[in-house]
């Protein structure tokens, strides 16, 4: 089985586009005994998601936020290490009535059980992917945990960058710790957080101020960053410290989209 994850690792490496990517997961998931896939990069009830799903069924999922209660994904934040869920465990019965909505409307759609590796990524966010079945139960398959999470950590860079980075700034350049302050800020982060995680005073140039006034006007929930594979533009800014020393070309990582 590891050689099953070697392979896609292989194929996953030697990909050039989305598509790419996309049909070497699929094949991973068909020969390993599962319908479908889905890669799910997810802070609070924001998620981009790279999938095979049903559209039908990722348009309710995305409209209902359901990444805000889904079990699968809680429990991937939660623990942090693969494992096997069913929609028809007997401790649902004592599950909330949202959460029982949830798994009839996935069965409906044939998502009924699966097994699912999640990693930790930048700024609190989890990525993690599912290979769903339609059967009542799935075991854990025997893989290494740690290449199986290598696995998803090739697929989470790789999308990544063939999808492009949600965090752009155009022609605009930032040093390192610009940039850093921009993506907690638009995280909801305070300045005076963001000050104590870069071990900088509170009163030093973390952000410029128009900046840090466009990063504020950034996070109305109409331009929330990631939706069903959406990419949109965190910020953009115009006002930068004068000091040439404190300036670098930003280069969009490949933590856009858990």
């Amino acid at each position: 089985m590891d050689g099953q994850l070697q392979g896609l690792i292989d194929a996953v490496d030697l990909a050039r586009d989305e598509r790419s990517i996309r049909n070497a997961i699929k094949k991973f998931a068909v020969s390993s005994a599962f319908d479908r896939y889905a890669y799910i990069h997810v802070h609070g009830d924001d998620a981009v998601v790279f999938s095979d799903y049903p559209a039908e069924w990722l348009s309710l999922y995305f409209a209902k936020h359901y990444t805000t209660i889904d079990p699968v994904v809680t429990t991937a934040k939660r623990t942090m290490r693969m494992f096997a869920w069913s929609a028809e465990e007997r401790e649902l019965r004592r599950s909330s009535r949202d959460i029982k909505q949830f798994y009839s409307e996935a069965i409906d759609f044939g998502i009924r059980s699966g097994v699912s590796v999640p990693i930790r990524t930048s700024y609190g966010r989890t990525a993690m992917i599912t290979l769903a079945s339609d059967r009542q139960r799935v075991e854990v398959p025997p893989w290494d945990p740690m290449q199986a999470a290598l696995a998803l950590a090739y697929i989470h860079v790789r999308l990544s960058l063939a999808s492009g980075s949600s965090f752009k700034t155009g022609n605009v350049t930032l040093s390192t710790q610009e940039a850093t302050s921009l993506s907690w800020s638009s995280h909801g982060k305070s300045m005076n957080v963001i000050a104590d995680l870069l071990g900088q005073a509170t009163n030093g140039p973390i952000l410029s101020g128009q900046c840090a006034r466009q990063t504020r006007r950034q996070q109305s929930p109409a331009s929330r960053p990631y939706r069903h594979g959406e990419k949109v533009d965190l910020v953009h800014c115009d006002t930068l410290p004068d000091d040439p020393a404190l300036r670098s070309t930003a280069t969009p990582g490949p933590e856009s989209l858990p």
